[in-house]
Formats: structure tokens, sequence, C-alpha cells
């Protein structure tokens, strides 16, 4: 086959056969052909998509340029596509393995003004999110899950091209993130997918009518290879909860497993824990929705998340003593009116957390695991004169201008806005 003919191909809106996509992945991997070409490959995808059935072969490509995970279990996998705040596997899945559903996780870093999973659970002392993938499925068919970070063994060819994606322009195609994110959830192995697709100013996805396309092609392509797929629009206009940094949004977590907590989060992982739970068990939502509140209140989600931590390493007594959360400096900025909350965007609250030092503004940055934000008052709820709007969290002291920063990032209005539903729509299994 000719590289050149296939980009033309495509160029032309004609469509790929499976032999020549595969071909042109692999023939990339084998470093016989340059990144200009591909970028050319991946332009003429973006100006012109992809059929529903380029689109599972292009996955398929994907999926095959590496190893992939038999985990013969009905077990379940949960993806987000970013956020602000969003620790929601961190509560997840101590909560799913403690309603006797087990689940397998490989979980990525912070990227933008998102964070990272892996980069949270690592403010835990000695927490090892590194686990060999066999141990790690030894650990869930013990325990109940495991939480471990990406493999480069999984879709190499996926690492590969988004990297030339992301200096091409050819980031924002839908085909191209969906095999992207299905290739490597396909690759984990697990029969039930739950993708919480984000959608809003902190989100990839600005708007629910893109969402919903992309949402539509992920679904299809997990179909494609056997899996149960639900697709879940959640709205990231503001970030989830109210901690958001590293340490502060584990502490998030947990207060979820031990019944503390009462908010948006809380929303979004019962609505979650209880489709997967309903569809895995064939059970009705609600017995499902009882069945999480069980778990909670009677304590065993919280045993579930000690045993999950002290599985992989985590120094038990420095976590209870909660030392994975104590900044050592605290500021609070407060109301200069009375009125109605309205945030910033919550890509602006991602922004002012890397100033921080809770993400990184270069690969190589060291992160304040201390650092983030306790958002005391969040969109259209009422505050009166001097009460605190938000806390500030770091381990060295913050700066004026920083501070000024994110008191810019609330205004206070006389009256309140209309509230928007967390949950914005889904596509069932």
């Amino acid at each position: 086959m000719n590289t050149v003919n296939l980009i033309t191909k495509k160029a032309d809106k004609k469509e790929l056969t499976r032999e020549e996509i595969e071909f042109l992945v692999s023939f990339y991997m084998s470093g016989n052909m340059p990144d200009y070409q591909m970028s050319s490959l991946l332009m003429a995808i973006k100006l012109n998509g992809m059929t529903k059935e380029e689109t599972v072969n292009y996955t398929r490509a994907l999926l095959e340029s590496g190893e992939t995970i038999d985990l013969h279990e009905d077990w379940v996998d949960k993806h987000s596509t970013g956020g602000v705040g969003d620790k929601t596997t961190i509560a997840l899945m101590p909560i799913l393995a403690a309603m006797g559903v087990n689940s397998f996780k490989i979980s990525g870093r912070g990227l933008g003004h998102t964070g990272g999973t892996v980069d949270k659970l690592e403010s835990i002392k000695g927490l090892d999110i590194e686990l060999d993938i066999d141990k790690a499925i030894e650990q869930t068919n013990t325990i109940g899950l495991s939480v471990t970070g990406q493999t480069p063994n999984l879709t190499p060819a996926d690492k590969a091209i988004y990297a030339l994606r992301d200096v091409s322009g050819t980031v924002a195609s839908i085909p191209l993130i969906a095999a992207s994110i299905m290739s490597k959830k396909i690759a984990s192995g697990s029969k039930y997918i739950l993708i919480d697709l984000k959608v809003g100013s902190g989100a990839f996805m600005k708007n629910i009518d893109e969402a919903k396309e992309l949402g539509k092609v992920m679904k299809e392509i997990g179909e494609s290879f056997g899996r149960k797929v639900f697709i879940l629009f959640s709205r990231m206009e503001q970030p989830l909860g109210q901690y958001i940094g590293n340490g502060c949004e584990v502490y998030e977590a947990v207060k979820l497993v031990e019944n503390r907590l009462d908010n948006d989060f809380t929303q979004l992982v019962k609505k979650i824990a209880s489709e997967i739970y309903s569809e895995a068990k064939s059970v009705s939502i609600e017995e499902a929705s009882n069945k999480f509140d069980e778990v909670i209140k009677n304590g065993e989600a919280k045993s579930k998340f000690v045993e999950w931590i002290t599985n992989q390493g985590a120094d038990v007594e420095y976590f209870n003593s909660r030392c994975y959360f104590r900044p050592e400096y605290r500021y609070v900025l407060r109301a200069n009116m009375n009125g109605y909350i309205k945030m910033a965007g919550a890509e602006e609250f991602g922004k002012m957390l890397i100033e921080l030092g809770a993400g990184r503004k270069v690969k190589e940055d060291k992160l304040d695991y201390q650092s983030g934000m306790k958002i005391e008052a969040k969109n259209n709820e009422e505050i009166e004169l001097y009460a605190p709007m938000v806390t500030i969290y770091s381990s060295t002291e913050v700066s004026e201008d920083i501070l000024q920063k994110i008191t810019q990032l609330f205004v206070i209005e006389e009256n309140p806005s209309d509230n928007e539903e967390l949950i914005i729509d889904e596509l069932r299994w």
C-alpha cells in the first residue's frame, strides 16, 4: 500500500478500509511513516470525519498495537472525560466494592486545567499507584477493586498519535477522541463501561450537542466490541463538590464514604454507583440506590476504602490522622456585600490551582499536595456580607496577586440565576 495514496483518499472524503487503516497505524508505529504524513492524515480525518465502520476499525488498530487485558469477569470500568474537582473514582471504587461489584481502574495524571486521579492519590503517604497489571487483577479478585496508573503496554499507538494530535491542531475531532478513549477502555478488559462525559466551561466538550455526538460514537464503538456502555452527561460549569486540589479532594472523598457529605459530588457518585449496580446485578435503580445508602451508613464503604489503600501500601496511621491534608497556610476570602454567588467557569478555577502548585505548568513540576481550595459558597447560593466565599490552602505563602485573582472568580449579584441540574442527559446500557 502507498501512504500518499491513502492520505489522498481520505482527503477526497472516501472511506478507508479496515486493512488500509491497520496498515497506516502499524506503518507509523514501525517508524516508516514520518510525522508529517500522519499529521496530514489526522487533519484529513478532522476535516472529513469518519464513518462508523472506519471509527471502529481505527479503534481496533489502536487496540491491537499493544497488550490487552482479559479479565474473564463481569467487572466494571468508569471513565470521566475530566474536570475540576472530579474525585469521583476515589469514592466510587470502594463504594462499589462494598456493594459487591468488582472494579478495575487504570487512571491518569492531570492534563491542563483538569486534575488527575493518580496525582490525588499520591497525596496519601506510601500509596503505590504503579501496580503491575497482574497484581492489580489479583487485588481486584481479593478485595473487589484496584486503581493503578497508566501502563505503556496498552494502546501505545494511541499514546504516540495523541502526542502528534496535540501539536498538529487535530485534537478536536469526535472520531479521534472517541477511538482514543474507547481503545484504552476496551484494552482494560471490563465488560461494563460507564463514561461520565463532562459538558461545560470546565470540560473539553463545551456544549451538549457536541457531547451527545461524541457519546453516541463512543457507545457504538464499545458495543461493537461486545461491551455494555452507559454514557452520563454531567455539567462542568463549576467545580464538582466543595474541595479542589489533591489532598483536599481525597479528604472530601473520605467524607463521602464516611457518610459525612451531602452535595453535588455525593449526587454524582450515587447516580453512577446505582446505575452500575442496577445493571451488573439486574436489580431496579431503587434497590441499587438503597444498597448505596446501606453501605455508606453501616461503615462498609469506609472499611473497604481503608482495605484498598492498605493493600496498595498506604501508611494507614498517617492516613487516619488526616496528615494527607494538613496545609500550613490558610486564607479566607469573604463577601463584600449581601447577595447571590456567581462563580467564574470551572476552567478558571483549574488555572488558579496550577498557580497554587496543585497542578503542573510543565511536565517536570512537583506538586504541592496540600494546596487547593474549599469553595464555601457555590453558584446561586445566598451569601451575607463578610461570610466566607472560599478558603485557600497551601504549603507556602500565597501572593496577594494570586489571592486577588481568586477573589475575582466570585461575583455577588442581587438576584439568583436559574439553577441548572448536574445531570444533563444519559444514553443507557
